[in-house]
């Protein structure tokens, strides 16, 4: 779909008048290695009183760690709701056969039971959308402990936020 379509669809779903159709404006993306957020897609509607929803992504590098589970430096920000989170192994997790991907309480929620092989993806889509009140980490659990802290995750958050109107 493209942008056009993306705010199409969106005024849409929020049955916004053709006069005042919403703009899609694609702000360059970072190089996500710093865990900086990517905006991709930031629908504004066009009424004038500063509402926004906006479509972004964070990334990182995650080494995996020789223990039970490893927690990521990024988080889901506080009050966004959550679309996915994507892996991709870049570096083989050693020892283990299988890892999962989730939350603290809730450690499948992304992913079950993927092979730690490098070029191993999962979009982590299965869980559907999902609002956090607070920041909350992605965790990484194992199969087995890894025997050293070699293996890589490229890890990518996907979601969405809401601006209140401010008038």
């Amino acid at each position: 779909m493209t942008l056009k379509g993306v705010a199409s669809a969106v005024a849409a779903a929020t049955e916004v008048t053709a006069a005042s159709a919403l703009t899609a404006n694609v702000v360059p993306a970072g190089d996500g290695a710093r865990g900086l957020a990517d905006t991709i897609l930031t629908a504004l509607a066009a009424l004038g009183n500063g509402q926004a929803l906006s479509v972004l992504a964070l990334t990182e590098l995650t080494t995996i760690a020789a223990a039970a589970t490893t927690d990521t430096t990024i988080q889901i920000p506080a009050n966004a709701i959550a679309i996915g989170v994507s892996v991709r192994v870049t570096v083989i997790i050693p020892t283990a056969a299988t890892f999962d991907v989730g939350i603290a309480g809730a450690t499948t929620r992304y992913g079950t039971a993927l092979a730690v092989a490098a070029n191993t993806t999962n979009p982590g889509t299965n869980d559907g959308l999902r609002f956090y009140a607070g920041a909350t980490k992605i965790r990484f659990t194992p199969d087995v402990q890894p025997a050293a802290a070699t293996g890589r995750v490229r890890t990518t958050i996907y979601y969405l936020t809401i601006t209140p109107p401010t008038s």
